[in-house]
């Protein structure tokens, strides 16, 4: 298979949540580039469209990926999908200073158990802070 075959992904109508803690990611979507730089943790929208993604540099590429349905994803992040649709954006930029003390605990610890851990507690603190919604439950159902 061509090289460039290889980076292209197939959209799943899921919402990412990706830490790049060595290297990052280019992404390439609707003719437009998305970087999720090293150290840094980014929300991908949900994305109808293939996708090709790329190694910013030439190096070893380690990150940690959550994917969420979009029912999921409304019950974590407090804002409409749409506004992020086919495309990616920083926690920071998403969440404030929410999302930029996130990034920071993340990147000040050393091991990859360390950091999904602490990516455990936030999503289960925003999951708490959440109160059902009867009408969005009932609409995804049917």
């Amino acid at each position: 298979m061509p090289v460039d075959d290889m980076k292209l992904v197939v959209p799943n109508g899921n919402v990412k949540l990706t830490v790049s803690y060595q290297n990052g990611i280019v992404a390439a979507v609707n003719g437009k580039t998305f970087a999720s730089k090293e150290h840094d943790i980014t929300l991908t929208g949900l994305v109808d469209v293939p996708v090709k993604l790329d190694v910013d540099k030439d190096i070893a590429t380690e990150t940690i990926g959550i994917e969420f349905s979009p029912q999921g994803a409304y019950r974590f992040f407090h804002f409409t999908l749409n506004e992020i649709q086919n495309q990616i954006y920083s926690l920071n930029d998403l969440l404030g200073n929410i999302g930029t003390q996130l990034i920071e605990q993340i990147n000040n610890t050393t091991s990859v158990q360390q950091k999904i851990a602490l990516l455990h507690q936030y999503l289960l603190k925003q999951l708490s802070l959440q109160k059902e919604d009867s009408l969005f439950e009932y609409c995804i159902e049917k």
